[in-house]
């Protein structure tokens, strides 16, 4: 398939047009959309394709594919609604942009201070256990890649990569 041929993406009932550089760009790959549009699956990519997924933050996923960065929101809320879409569609550049706002440092130093004081209830905010787990795993290897952790937030972190494998399992 050619790179300028359009592509049609209904995600959620709103229909998307985009080009298939743009959905097999250098910012796709290791990313949901680089097997389904490669062919790996045998996908026809005519017509319009399905997307089972809230089209709120679509725009920002597909300006991400195309350039390597996209305007990220300003508030929590919407920060960790488009780390939601970032997470289903696999991409790790967009998370880790996400998780280095100043509104995610804050959350997530919250919670693991929570964490410290058995009060996660009042800070999670509606995140499930599963997500609270990532998150505070992935805080506390940022924190311990920069030999700032203490050892308690070592213990912590240890067992949320634990808590993470049970629940994946």
């Amino acid at each position: 398939m050619e790179h300028t041929t359009r592509v049609d993406l209904n995600v959620g009932g709103q229909v998307f047009s985009t080009s298939f550089a743009t959905i097999t760009s250098i910012h796709a790959r290791e990313s949901w959309f680089e097997p389904r549009f490669s062919g790996q699956y045998g996908d026809t990519l005519t017509g319009t394709i399905f997307i089972d997924r809230s089209p709120k933050h679509f725009a920002e996923i597909l300006n991400f594919l195309r350039d390597g960065w996209c305007a990220l929101p300003d508030t929590l809320r919407e920060l960790r609604e488009l780390r939601q879409e970032a997470d289903f569609y696999s991409l790790a550049a967009l998370k880790d942009m996400i998780d280095n706002t100043v509104p995610m440092h804050d959350f997530l130093d919250k919670l693991i201070e929570c964490e410290r004081q058995q009060q996660s209830d009042d800070v999670l905010m509606g995140w499930t256990a599963r997500q609270a787990a990532f998150l505070t795993a992935s805080r506390a290897e940022r924190l311990s890649a920069r030999n700032i952790i203490s050892e308690q937030e070592q213990v912590l972190a240890q067992n949320s990569r634990v808590f993470e494998q049970l629940i994946s399992d």
